[in-house]
């Protein structure tokens, strides 16, 4: 039985992205294995763009391991493979929000 991270990350190749490209993503999910803890070489992330239309900006953070300015997220954890990702709970963890 696929985990809730696996049926969502399902959805989203099938709505939004061209066959070759969720081949591969398929293929990935298949081997499973999504988090760092589990798979330190290949894992899985959630990053989100948080932007402001009106202002034209989109807010990034400084990485200070890679040394690169990237939207914010992270690692997927094994509470968020089982339960699926939640952007709202990253918004709140990265930005506190809400």
């Amino acid at each position: 039985m696929q985990n809730k991270l696996a049926i969502e990350l399902e959805k989203l190749l099938d709505e939004n992205f061209s066959d070759e490209v969720a081949v591969k993503f398929r293929q990935r999910l298949k081997e499973g294995k999504l988090t760092k803890n589990e798979n330190p070489e290949s894992h899985f992330c959630a990053y989100f763009a948080a932007c402001d239309f009106k202002a034209e900006q989109l807010f990034i953070g400084h990485h200070i391991k890679s040394g690169l300015w990237l939207f914010n997220g992270g690692h997927i954890d094994g509470r968020l493979a089982k339960n699926g990702v939640s952007i709202a709970r990253i918004l709140k963890s990265k930005l506190q929000l809400f």
